[in-house]
């Protein structure tokens, strides 16, 4: 049975299924910051994938890419695939900006602090999330 790691979802809630992957949004308000997580039991790298899973996985990150750009005013995407900690195969999408508190080094750097969203501000983008991730198609 295919179990999203628990370090995941510790700071994290689900925002829906695609094909491949569970879409995640992080309790991160100082970047915006999603995951996707394969839905592939023991997978820890890409290579772990079959060929047709690592097509709708860059599918995948693709529409998540564009859905992160057009929802949020960033400079630039930070994609990511570390695994040094969480060694389940996860995606990082995070949106970062010029004026963001960690610009223009890395979020994973040792002085990264977790900023939470307030309860309701979480709420209304992970329902706004929610209706954009359920409109994405994928051909």
């Amino acid at each position: 049975m295919f179990v999203i790691d628990d370090r995941i979802m510790t700071s994290s809630t689900i925002i829906d299924d695609w094909p491949l992957s569970t879409v995640i949004l992080k309790n991160e308000k100082a970047v915006p910051w999603l995951i996707l997580v394969p839905r592939v039991e023991n997978a820890r790298e890409l290579m772990d994938l079959s060929q047709d899973e690592q097509y709708q996985l860059s599918l995948e990150m693709a529409a998540l890419s564009k859905l992160i750009k057009q929802t949020f005013d960033c400079d630039k995407l930070n994609i990511a695939t570390l695994g040094n900690i969480v060694p389940q195969l996860h995606i990082h999408v995070v949106a970062r900006t010029k004026t963001d508190p960690y610009w223009p080094e890395s979020i994973w750097q040792s002085a990264y602090v977790s900023n939470a969203y307030d309860d309701n501000t979480f709420i209304t983008l992970q329902k706004k999330l929610q209706d954009l991730v359920k409109d994405t198609v994928f051909e």
